[in-house]
């Protein structure tokens, strides 16, 4: 993922626009309709400065909220998406290393939700899942003069919901496999691009 210059060390960083990179995310709800998912961007409207702690170490726990825009495919129709959320997100990096520290870090939550513009009965739900760790890294390093680099990813396992939460769905072929990247944090929405059944966001 590229390096961002940003003014601050909060994380999410509010002057970065997180987009997917993965593309495609298909669900297969029980009632049946084809569900994919890309295009999914979002800006946090805040977020946590890092603090320093026994040994040198740094760490954040931060609950942001955020905007978000997704192209939803339902049955080949696609739907243009938008809404609000939550989020939770945290990590930790070790002392010693100068200007740059190397956090790893977890999506704890992230919970979104808004409706399909023509067909209001029809809640678009997303949140993080509740039984897979969404784990990533994220190196930020202090460039002086107020000025910070990003560069990160992270791993986001999410469910889908089309009836107000009462039932849940997992994407097609999401399973947790070492090494896997299938969901990062990407700071540039000109960096989506399609791959089935996964996101790319960092």
């Amino acid at each position: 993922p590229p390096k961002v210059i940003v003014n601050n060390d909060v994380v999410p960083n509010p002057e970065i626009t997180y987009a997917s990179r993965g593309g495609e995310v298909q669900w297969e709800p029980a009632f049946n309709p084809v569900v994919m998912e890309k295009g999914f961007w979002f800006t946090s409207q805040d977020g946590t400065n890092p603090i320093s702690g026994p040994g040198g170490s740094w760490t954040f726990d931060t609950v942001f909220f955020l905007n978000y825009v997704t192209d939803l495919q339902v049955d080949g129709v696609v739907y243009e998406v938008s809404g609000t959320g939550t989020g939770r997100m945290a990590g930790t990096a070790p002392g010693g290393g100068g200007v740059l520290r190397d956090f790893a870090i977890e999506m704890l939550s992230l919970d979104i939700s808004g409706e399909i513009p023509t067909d209001p009965a029809t809640p678009f739900m997303l949140r993080e899942s509740p039984t897979l760790a969404s784990t990533g890294e994220l190196l930020l390093e202090d460039l002086g003069g107020g000025q910070f680099g990003i560069t990160s990813f992270f791993d986001v396992f999410t469910e889908l919901s089309l009836d107000g939460g009462a039932n849940w769905y997992a994407a097609v072929d999401q399973v947790p496999e070492p090494g896997a990247i299938w969901l990062a944090v990407t700071c540039y929405l000109a960096c989506a691009t399609a791959t089935i059944r996964r996101h790319r966001l960092s």
